[in-house]
């Protein structure tokens, strides 16, 4: 189990076969789960955000895009730094 930010190239994503729209995310602090849910319940899917932020910059091999969390993973409303871990 591998807590903090992991990130995967797409290549890697393809050839594993991972959904990426149906990982489970945790919210912690102090090892205390505060929010769960899953990429699933996100408003806009990856490939639309991709797709739009393509319409009005260039994205770069290597560019990270930040998608944030669910409704239900920030349901507490804490205003402070989080750790979130997708399986």
């Amino acid at each position: 189990m591998v807590d903090g930010l992991v990130l995967h190239p797409r290549d890697e994503i393809k050839d594993k076969g991972i959904d990426i729209h149906n990982l489970r995310i945790l919210r912690r602090r102090n090892g205390i789960v505060e929010g769960e849910s899953n990429t699933r319940n996100m408003i806009y899917k990856a490939w639309e955000v991709i797709e739009f932020l393509s319409e009005i910059m260039t994205l770069e091999p290597g560019d990270v895009i930040s998608l944030g969390s669910p409704l239900l993973a920030r349901r507490k409303g804490y205003n402070q730094a989080m750790l979130l871990k997708l399986r």
